[in-house]
């Protein structure tokens, strides 16, 4: 099961949204808020950090960056800011 949350994980975070109405995104948004496991090694290479911004309508892409900044080791986040 985990590894199907994650696999449409990383092909939502890729998809543009001009509305938030998208149910399976809402749902995945909806785990990577609540849990405190640390898969970030498992999605960290498909995280696309230059997607994001304020205006974005992906609530799924969302909640995955505020998931990674929760969860993310220091040196993890330091290669995000290196690149």
């Amino acid at each position: 099961m985990l590894d199907m949350i994650i696999n449409l994980t990383i092909i939502e975070m890729q998809k543009d949204y001009n509305d938030n109405n998208n149910s399976i995104n809402w749902i995945l948004s909806s785990f990577w808020s609540r849990t405190t496991e640390d898969f970030v090694a498992r999605i960290y290479s498909s995280i696309d950090f230059e997607k994001y911004d304020l205006d974005d309508k992906n609530s799924c892409r969302i909640a995955v960056l505020e998931y990674f900044c929760n969860i993310a080791t220091y040196e993890q986040k330091a290669k995000v800011i290196e690149r």
